[in-house]
């Protein structure tokens, strides 16, 4: 892992908590992995999707990394999430479901964006636009999940997961700059809602109907 970021920036070398970090990511992910395997695929997951994901996951693990001149962990976090992502394109293509549509091209036209960013203005500015740009994907989720909720143990332990490496990050940064703690922070409130919102919404929806005799 730790050589495939040295082929990009000389003299890196990953810490305790870079590994750490790393890992609670990677066994987020795991746990999807196994919903989609397990359940026979989510026909709202497509391949082409993550493809896109792990695309601009890179280039802000890239942007943070050059950033911070390779000192500190805001890169962990979107370094698993990057490799899984790419994981789960090929779980996704191997079960035919490489669809593209408009949330492809969105998230195609969110990683342009981010890299004409990094070319002009630098890789500060690049991480800027990145996290606004994973802002707006993980608020498709939520409303994703909201209209189509995953509440299967595989998920619900996954996102939990992953929630924690983002606590974790956030309170292992080594300041409080954006490319340090922004990521990381972001996801706890985005995955946060992904738990709560739906399950609230869906929760109230289930006592009206069985306040009003609809069941």
């Amino acid at each position: 892992m730790e050589k495939i970021i040295q082929a990009f920036f000389e003299g890196f070398e990953m810490t305790p908590n870079n590994y750490l970090i790393f890992c609670v990511t990677f066994a987020s992910f795991c746990f999807l992995f196994a919903g989609i395997i397990k359940k026979g695929g989510d026909n709202s997951q497509r391949a082409l999707t993550w493809l896109m994901y792990c695309l601009l996951d890179s280039i802000l693990m890239f942007s943070v990394l050059k950033t911070t001149q390779k000192d500190g962990d805001g890169f962990a976090i979107l370094f698993g999430s990057s490799i899984c992502s790419f994981v789960m394109f090929i779980i996704l293509a191997c079960q035919k479901k490489s669809k593209w549509g408009w949330l492809e091209t969105t998230v195609a036209g969110l990683v342009f964006i981010c890299i004409v960013v990094w070319i002009v203005k630098g890789p500060y500015e690049s991480v800027r636009i990145g996290i606004i740009s994973e802002i707006i994907v993980g608020t498709y989720l939520i409303i994703e999940t909201v209209n189509s909720p995953r509440c299967n143990y595989y998920n619900i332990v996954g996102y939990l997961l992953f929630l924690l490496a983002s606590i974790i990050s956030v309170i292992n940064a080594k300041d409080y700059s954006l490319p340090e703690y922004g990521y990381a922070f972001s996801e706890i409130v985005i995955t946060t809602a992904t738990i709560i919102i739906p399950w609230l919404i869906h929760h109230q929806a289930r006592r009206f109907k069985k306040k009003n005799g609809l069941y």
